[in-house]
């Protein structure tokens, strides 16, 4: 089974807490956020516009009737570059493959879209840090079952090209 296929109908991407990270993409290694590069604004969400991360690593968490999975994205150049499956060990770097997954700034976009479409109800929590999007709680339609979206991202990370 490839991850994409453990997704719901609606095709929402939601991703779970993983450890080690032995899939990181050659050439690069995980750090900390270091705090003196990040320039703060006025809210959550200009502070993610204003830094324009490029290189991270998020893990996510997905909540809905679909199987539980383990997933780990890494987005390189601002483009999501290879995605793991803790569970299986699976790493796809296939580019078709890898459009089902969202970068952090396409998160935004679609909850912008998400937003504006309307839903009964539409909660988003940002990270009061880095602005982006670490829980999200949608229902479109309160009168349908199952297509409700609940994500949360519990671990990010940033990506440091080794020299």
């Amino acid at each position: 089974m490839r991850i994409y296929d453990f997704c719901c109908s609606m095709g929402w991407i939601f991703l779970f807490a993983c450890s080690a990270a032995a899939a990181t993409p050659a050439g690069y290694t995980e750090t900390e956020v270091d705090w003196r590069n990040i320039q703060l604004s006025t809210s959550a969400r200009q502070t993610w516009l204003q830094n324009r991360l490029e290189n991270y690593v998020y893990d996510l968490e997905r909540r809905c009737i679909c199987p539980h999975r383990e997933i780990r994205v890494f987005v390189i150049e601002g483009q999501v570059a290879q995605v793991e499956d803790k569970q299986s060990g699976e790493v796809i770097t296939d580019e078709t493959e890898l459009k089902s997954f969202r970068t952090l700034d396409e998160y935004h976009q679609w909850l912008d879209h998400l937003w504006r479409r309307g839903a009964d109800a539409f909660m988003v929590r940002l990270n009061p840090h880095l602005g982006y999007p670490e829980e999200i709680n949608i229902d479109p339609t309160f009168r349908m079952v199952d297509e409700e979206i609940r994500e949360k991202i519990v671990s990010f990370r940033l990506l440091k090209r080794m020299k």
